[in-house]
């Protein structure tokens, strides 16, 4: 989350008369390495302490939360952007909701390391899973 955010950042200082390669595609590449670590830690945090019997319900709901997630974030982004954009431009409101954006990953990454508990393997044990280990 905090790479995301790092990536939201540098899009919200993005200038009027950007190059793209220069002012864009680092943020961009910032926010796909960030959701790519996020996406792929959430189901082993979310499935982690989850029993046999319940993994297809834990696995609904957690894709069930992404989805609304996403939904409700692109919503508030894009109502950032519009609102701004009318009053002052449309480079403006992207800047404006992209750092919307930055704040949201920080508040969430803070979020994320206060709740969510650490999943550590005992030394030599490694992680269970469908009858095999890893580790």
């Amino acid at each position: 989350m905090i790479i995301e955010g790092g990536g939201a950042l540098f899009l919200s200082q993005v200038p009027s008369d950007a190059g793209y390669f220069a002012n864009v595609l680092p943020g961009f590449v910032a926010i796909g390495l960030g959701l790519g670590f996020s996406f792929v830690a959430s189901p082993l945090v979310v499935m982690a302490d989850v029993g046999g019997e319940d993994a297809g319900l834990a696995s609904g709901l957690m894709q069930t939360a992404h989805e609304i997630g996403i939904s409700l974030g692109i919503a508030s982004i894009s109502a950032v952007a519009t609102a701004v954009a009318m009053q002052t431009g449309l480079a403006a409101g992207y800047r404006q909701s992209m750092l919307v954006a930055a704040v949201a990953a920080g508040l969430l990454a803070i979020v994320s390391v206060v709740v969510v508990p650490a999943i550590r393997t005992s030394a030599g044990g490694g992680i269970r899973m469908h009858g095999g280990s890893i580790g």
